[in-house]
């Protein structure tokens, strides 16, 4: 087996033995709030984000959406330049964020 892993912890069970495995940290590290910062600071995202904001604001215009209601609007295919309100739909954060894959982890 190959893991990365940061944390020790003991592992006693079914084994008869002490064996120390270490198991990956769920929090963000520094490296990758770095790293998260650095990406999200190049042009081409704040442009991505920027529409992605715009979309909202129509959203909020056309009395749809309200600030702070825990919905996302959805770019129905997945282009964020593309706001007319026929490709606008509003949704649940965890409808939004993900899509329905096949065995093979790809797009349905």
């Amino acid at each position: 087996m190959h893991f990365s892993l940061d944390k020790p912890v003991k592992i006693w069970y079914n084994t008869g033995i002490d064996t120390e495995l270490s198991m990956p940290s769920m929090k963000n590290t520094r490296a990758r709030q770095l790293a998260q910062k650095k990406y999200n600071a190049k042009p081409e995202q704040k442009k991505r984000r920027a529409q992605r904001n715009a979309a909202r604001r129509k959203m909020i215009a056309a009395g749809r959406v309200r600030k702070g209601d825990g919905k996302d609007v959805a770019h129905k295919d997945n282009n964020t330049a593309h706001n007319s309100p026929s490709n606008l739909a509003v949704q649940s954060p965890s409808k939004n964020r993900s899509f329905p894959r096949n065995k093979k982890a790809q797009r349905k």
